[in-house]
């Protein structure tokens, strides 16, 4: 392994513990898939494992999950949509049902 690995994103050097994460990760070190699934892994960047210092690792974490956060809030809208739309057409197609079935008849 290399002394002097540096960060992809900030250019800090970065310690031989994420180093060896690293070179875990992107099967440098093992070749063995099943471990490389029980290891936690790494930021990705099209596909490929990314050096990252503390910090930034947990920068991208949290950016990870307030993403994932904005998502759920998008899902809950669209879900709330959704209902909006089948309340409304059930409501139209009732009337529409109702104006057929007890059509109004004049009095002359």
């Amino acid at each position: 392994m290399s002394k002097n690995t540096t960060c992809n994103f900030c250019g800090a050097s970065i310690d031989a513990g994420r180093e060896f994460v690293y070179q875990f990760e992107s099967l440098q070190f093992c070749e063995n898939e099943e471990i490389l699934d029980q290891i936690q892994e790494s930021s990705l960047y099209y596909g490929e494992p990314l050096r990252l210092c503390k910090g930034c690792s947990g920068s991208v974490e949290k950016n990870l999950a307030d993403s994932e956060e904005e998502s759920r809030v998008i899902a809950a809208q669209t879900r709330f949509a959704q209902k909006v739309c089948i309340a409304i057409a059930i409501i139209i197609i009732t009337i529409y049902a109702a104006m057929y079935l007890f059509p109004l008849r004049r009095i002359s």
